[in-house]
């Protein structure tokens, strides 16, 4: 909720078709400030517009008050804005479960390449040791043909 200044006073209630009523006392500044607030699109608010009528200042309030409907039908309003907020919920949490899924096989496909590269890695190893020991061998049969040869 917005938090109204100390010198802001008034009442908000529900109206029917999802509208809400704020009559709204203080000086100038405060109201535009708290007209500026008040502008939200975030949900679960959507202010699409606002009517502004000036009044005289009555000092009728003490504070911000609320001023709640027919607790039957207000609460059958909540339940059903609660119903619609769970379902999303639901749906993002699914997609949620689906994607952390889909990252989870990525990642087997990621670990089953890093596999198959340390085997290509052990296999080269294997063959650049042998060949080393092949070259080796070659070196010195040679090394002893040329000593023979030269005694």
């Amino acid at each position: 909720m917005v938090k109204s200044s100390v010198s802001d006073t008034g009442i908000v209630r529900n109206c029917s078709g999802y509208d809400v009523e704020i009559i709204a006392e203080g000086n100038e500044a405060d109201l535009d400030q708290f007209i500026s607030q008040i502008k939200i699109i975030e949900e679960p608010i959507c202010v699409e517009s606002i009517k502004i009528e000036s009044g005289t200042y009555d000092g009728k309030w003490k504070y911000f008050e609320i001023q709640r409907g027919n607790p039957d039908e207000e609460l059958g309003e909540r339940l059903d804005a609660a119903l619609t907020y769970l379902v999303r919920i639901d749906y993002n949490s699914r997609r949620s479960v689906k994607i952390g899924e889909q990252m989870l096989d990525k990642q087997d496909q990621m670990l089953a390449n890093q596999d198959y590269q340390i085997s290509l890695q052990k296999v080269t190893n294997q063959e650049i040791q042998e060949m080393r020991s092949d070259l080796k061998d070659s070196i010195h049969t040679k090394y002893q043909f040329i000593e023979q040869r030269l005694h």
